[in-house]
């Protein structure tokens, strides 16, 4: 279990604290998660919670035509499986790691029953609160905007949920396939600008991802598309 003297206050964690946070995982299972594993499927049943200790995941939505959307990431601090309403409920999405992870699993009904013996239902739902909140304005503002610009803005935004704990947060673990599945756009719309970042010093191309070297110049790209 990792040191709770060590770990930056994020997410849910930063909502109920260290201690309440510590207590959770401690009666929790621990799981670990390569690159490319699947938390969470969408369509399967619920009924866990996982609490994300360690790396970053992706949360992806495939609609009826079989386009796949990027809802959000999660990072270190977050909970994972929170939607699906218990057991019987369908998983309106799922979860891919895009590096390792460490998350912890309670059984839904575990999970809000510590909930309520903790009095921590209000913090829940204002995490809750905040997540939509970052979410629905973010996807309706980069849905207006160019693929250069959304892609400055997610390179930026994976950046941000890796949070201050986070040994790696400026290298961004997504293939350029990857990135363009997210945003809906061909390959060569994320190839090209990256090119060009890469010569003008903003970013790094590695295997494994993207390594963001100039956070200060994409914002202003992504603030001169108005986002």
């Amino acid at each position: 279990m990792e040191d709770p003297a060590d770990v930056a206050l994020s997410g849910f964690r930063g909502f109920v604290g260290i201690a309440s946070w510590t207590e959770l995982i401690r009666v929790a299972v621990r799981h670990t998660f390569q690159r490319g594993d699947i938390l969470f499927a969408q369509g399967q049943p619920g009924g866990v919670v996982r609490l994300l200790s360690v790396g970053r995941v992706k949360v992806m939505y495939v609609g009826q035509d079989g386009n796949t959307v990027l809802l959000c990431l999660r990072g270190p601090g977050d909970l994972l499986g929170e939607l699906a309403g218990g057991i019987g409920e369908q998983r309106m999405a799922s979860v891919v790691a895009i590096e390792r992870c460490v998350a912890y699993g309670l059984s839904d009904q575990d999970f809000h029953g510590r909930l309520r013996l903790g009095g921590l239902e209000s913090k829940f739902r204002r995490y809750m609160v905040e997540k939509l909140r970052e979410t629905a304005p973010r996807q309706w503002q980069t849905a207006r905007a160019s693929a250069e610009a959304r892609l400055a803005e997610l390179l930026l935004y994976a950046v941000k949920v890796a949070g201050p704990s986070h040994k790696t947060p400026m290298l961004v673990p997504l293939s350029q396939e990857e990135m363009a599945d997210a945003l809906g756009v061909v390959r060569s719309s994320v190839t090209s600008p990256l090119a060009r970042w890469r010569m003008a010093g903003l970013v790094t191309v590695q295997h494994g991802g993207t390594e963001v070297l100039d956070p200060a110049g994409l914002r202003s790209i992504v603030r001169a598309a108005g986002l």
